[in-house]
């Protein structure tokens, strides 16, 4: 009886150790097999009809309720199935074959197509109504419910009773060219979403031609549009444009050749480091604090900035350096306008009204457009934060403070420099007084005796005639 067991087991082990978990079944509904008042298909009959189409391929037949469940041995054995069918009483088999369970995903025929998306973040005490609230703010109708993902075993993956907090859902496959967000807020968290066809590294789904945000330009079908305004007909800073406004106290820069832009060539020290441009030491201090100490050795020995900032882009954010990299870039150009004169005075010389932009397509640093569009578009219309000329005008603005200060200071100085002067002067005077009270008592000649000396004649006369 002992032996018996132990070969089961044995038996179990290496049925479980042939099975390839990556293979996932094939689906039939049992009913659609169902002719008439004919008997319904045994497990053994379905059997026959699978081997005679794809050979000795099938590893398992479960039935359950209506669901028939086919595991294949290979993926072509699986993709074959699929496509070509099999014949069971002269049905065509491959008419009735999902590729996904069809009760779960929700749909009616297998020739529907359904794109599984898994939520995750989410915590469990979160309700699905929430969920729901999410979908429809993205325009979702999911074709299922919302399913619970459950533990699976590494080896065997036979599904346990634990859940793993993950959800997901079934719906209708996007059009070629979109995709849903990865990044998004459900019930006030941060949730991720995913399914077959993102891209691994997530950009903003957005069309450079019309400025739709549900589509790239490689599938845009519409006319091309401003980017500021919306509308038709004509660019950024043409006059056409609704947001056209000539500005009159803008510095505008970019570029290597312009001192103000991180891309100038310039040699300066921050945080103890040499650095090549200030978009050297700015990529090289994200790439530090992220962690990345391979791509900060490259940063620091790129050719030019545009090379830094390349390498500096591929670098994981974390949460510390996207709190701290405005006031890391404040460092940085302070460090730039003590060690550069001429970058000190062009800021410094700047009327106080002066708001200093850069002219790029960057959505944080710059304006958003480019020199032409900047120029000639109202500032509350422009497209990026200006984070750059932002810096740059607070610390010209410092610069200003200080010299108005020293300017303030000088005419003290010579007020004071005066009154030094003429304490120095009445200290002279009393000592050259005290000096001259000195060589008069010597001479036995004293300005004060003289009165005395002539008060005492008369008395001296007096007391002679007495």
């Amino acid at each position: 009886m002992n032996d018996q067991h132990g070969d089961n087991v044995h038996s179990a082990e290496s049925v479980n150790s042939s099975v390839n978990k990556t293979i996932k079944p094939l689906y039939l509904k049992n009913s659609d097999l169902q002719i008439g008042d004919q008997t319904r298909m045994t497990d053994y009959d379905l059997m026959i009809c699978v081997t005679k189409q794809i050979g000795d391929e099938v590893h398992c037949l479960q039935l359950d309720r209506n669901l028939w469940r086919i595991y294949l041995k290979t993926k072509d054995a699986r993709t074959k199935l699929l496509s070509e069918g099999l014949n069971y009483k002269n049905i065509t088999v491959s008419l009735y074959m999902y590729d996904t369970n069809p009760y779960l995903a929700g749909v009616n025929s297998p020739d529907q197509k359904t794109l599984k998306v898994r939520i995750c973040g989410l915590p469990l005490s979160v309700d699905d109504s929430a969920v729901m609230e999410l979908l429809d703010n993205l325009k979702i109708k999911p074709t299922s419910k919302i399913i619970y993902e459950k533990i699976r075993h590494p080896v065997t993956k036979r599904m346990t009773s634990v859940l793993n907090g993950t959800r997901f859902f079934y719906m209708n496959p996007l059009e070629e060219g979109k995709y849903l967000p990865r990044e998004n807020t459900c019930a006030g968290l941060r949730v991720r979403l995913y399914h077959y066809g993102q891209p691994k590294v997530q950009r903003s789904l957005l069309c450079t031609n019309c400025w739709s945000d549900d589509h790239t330009r490689q599938f845009c079908r519409n006319e091309s549009r401003c980017k500021v305004c919306k509308k038709e007909g004509h660019m950024p800073g043409d006059e056409q444009c609704d947001a056209f406004e000539i500005q009159t106290n803008i510095t505008a820069f970019s570029g290597t050749g312009d001192i103000l832009s991180n891309f100038f060539p310039c040699t300066f020290d921050v945080y103890g480091i040499k650095h090549q441009s200030a978009e050297h030491a700015f990529q090289y201090t994200k790439s530090i604090r992220c962690g990345d100490l391979e791509t900060a050795s490259k940063i620091k020995e790129a050719p030019d900035a545009l090379s830094a900032k390349k390498l500096g882009d591929k670098v994981h954010e974390n949460d510390q350096w996207r709190e701290s990299k405005f006031a890391v870039m404040e460092v940085i150009i302070e460090n730039k306008c003590v060690q550069m004169p001429m970058f000190k005075e062009k800021i410094r010389a700047a009327k106080r009204n002066t708001v200093f932009v850069e002219t790029t397509f960057n959505g944080t640093w710059g304006s958003g457009l480019d020199r032409k569009g900047t120029v000639n578009t109202k500032q509350n219309m422009w497209l990026g934060k200006n984070k750059l000329g932002e810096i740059i005008s607070k610390i010209a603005k410092k610069l200003r403070k200080r010299k108005k200060s020293d300017q303030w200071s000088r005419p003290k100085s010579k007020q004071n420099s005066k009154e030094n002067t003429r304490q120095r002067d009445i200290a002279q005077m009393l000592r050259d007084l005290r000096m001259n009270s000195d060589t008069d008592s010597v001479s036995g000649y004293n300005a004060s005796d003289t009165d005395s000396s002539e008060d005492a004649q008369p008395k001296a006369a007096a007391t002679t005639q007495t």
